[in-house]
């Protein structure tokens, strides 16, 4: 039960916790002299230092002051003196948001409402709190509900209302019954707050985890190390070698076979003897695509992903793309190079670092500049990868100076330079089957 069905649940039960209570209209309840009557008819004619009108939106709190209120001339007032405030009042909505009710504070004497409120004001032999809770109670919320018409504007019927049925017993009992509610709503307002802590916590918790869980595993932390899995610096001589050969093809080129040094400030915690600290450009040929013009785009063919359609992407393992290009178009980006399985797309203009990893082979082509495309030119498990790309470590580095122009970017450069801990790959697969094993449970959380 949340806060505020805990609310409802006490003030149903205030107002049928004894029998034998009159029933009674609300015309026959309120004062002799109050007419229940609509408000000012406004529309449009608010002036400066005029007399202050109350309306349905100024009913956002308990207590009803002068702040903010707008005015009408007090020619317009002075013609609906019959709902003139004398600061005493109960506000009752109805107009647009019925059954909202408020208290006029005694700033509000002279001022006047609008046509959405109704002013409310009672006799010695009725306590005005009593009949402000029991209004706001569920069993006359639903009696104000069947009894509101319209439908672009909601609007209760004064002659509905006057004889809206509301129970009343001796006034000692009210006063005794508001001083119990009193006492107990302040409590359920705590409880609110509590609950709304804990479900905040509980949103926030999975996604927390798993950032804490994403960085130990770059760390090293998160399954033992092997000592007989081919250490990481066996797999970087592989890649080196692979990459010298594709050199030789004209695959890629001379300069891609240079290594910056990464200093020891950039090593910000110890990983495993067998691991080693890589730039992302030894391990992945990062591109972008060949310019593609808003003119070659086609309704039918190659998908061509933009942004929106990574994230889809990323999100639901799917896409529905409206946009294409022509096969032979897509053909001819071939020596652009295209994606492939088992590389990685980042996006990398907006909302960048998002990361997926291409799982089959049916083609498709990507937008320059908005997405980076990371061949993956040795084995390395692309999925361990990803992991290490969304943790909190290279989240930093990725986002590090992206908002230099006004729209946030990842440029190939910067994105070749980040710096990752590579294990071996016999630990990098234990890595990733432990991610989705762990956050599989995770997710249940959330359920």
């Amino acid at each position: 039960m949340n806060a505020q069905q805990l609310r409802n649940s006490i003030l149903q039960e205030a107002y049928f916790a004894a029998d034998g209570w009159n029933i009674k209209e609300l015309k026959d309840v309120v004062a002799d002299s109050c007419p229940i009557s609509y408000g000012i008819v406004q529309q449009g004619n608010h002036i400066d230092g005029g007399v202050p009108v109350v309306r349905p939106v100024d009913l956002h709190t308990k207590y009803v002051g002068k702040v903010n209120l707008k005015c009408t001339s007090k020619d317009i007032s002075d013609s609906y003196k019959r709902t003139v405030l004398n600061g005493n009042e109960v506000l009752l909505c109805v107009r647009g948001t019925t059954g909202i009710v408020a208290l006029a504070t005694e700033e509000l004497k002279g001022c006047n409402v609008n046509r959405g409120i109704v002013p409310l004001f009672f006799g010695s032999d009725v306590d005005k709190m009593f009949i402000f809770y029991q209004l706001q109670a569920p069993f006359v919320q639903e009696a104000i509900n069947e009894n509101t018409m319209g439908s672009a504007l909601k609007q209760i019927n004064i002659k509905d209302l006057r004889t809206l049925k509301l129970r009343v017993p001796p006034l000692a009992e009210q006063k005794r019954i508001v001083a119990k509610i009193e006492e107990l709503l302040p409590k359920v307002e705590e409880y609110g707050k509590a609950q709304e802590a804990l479900d905040k916590l509980n949103e926030e918790l999975p996604e927390k985890l798993k950032k804490s869980i994403l960085q130990e595993s770059i760390e090293g932390r998160l399954v033992p190390q092997d000592p007989n899995d081919e250490p990481a610096s066996v797999v970087l001589d592989k890649i080196r070698k692979e990459k010298a050969r594709l050199v030789k093809e004209g695959k890629l080129k001379k300069k891609d076979l240079e290594e910056t040094p990464i200093s020891e400030d950039e090593k910000p915690f110890e990983i495993p003897e067998s691991w080693e600290w890589v730039r992302y450009s030894e391990i992945f040929n990062v591109r972008s695509a060949k310019r593609i013009h808003q003119s070659d785009w086609k309704t039918e063919g190659v998908p061509f992903f933009r942004g929106r359609e990574l994230v889809q992407l990323i999100r639901t393992g799917s896409v529905d793309s409206d946009v294409f290009i022509s096969n032979e178009l897509y053909k001819s980006l071939k020596e652009y190079g295209i994606p492939a399985k088992d590389d990685i797309l980042i996006s990398a203009v907006g909302t960048i670092g998002r990361v997926y990893v291409v799982k089959g082979t049916k083609p498709f082509y990507y937008k320059d500049a908005y997405i980076l495309c990371c061949e993956n030119i040795a084995k390395i498990d692309p999925s361990y990868i990803a992991i290490a790309l969304k943790s909190p470590y290279l989240q930093k580095q990725i986002h590090k100076d992206s908002m230099a122009t006004t729209v946030a970017q990842l440029t190939i450069e910067r994105a070749k330079n980040l710096v990752l801990p590579l294990p071996p790959l016999a630990e990098q697969k234990r890595i990733v089957a432990k991610i989705k094993e762990v956050f599989k449970e995770i997710d249940k959380l959330k359920k």
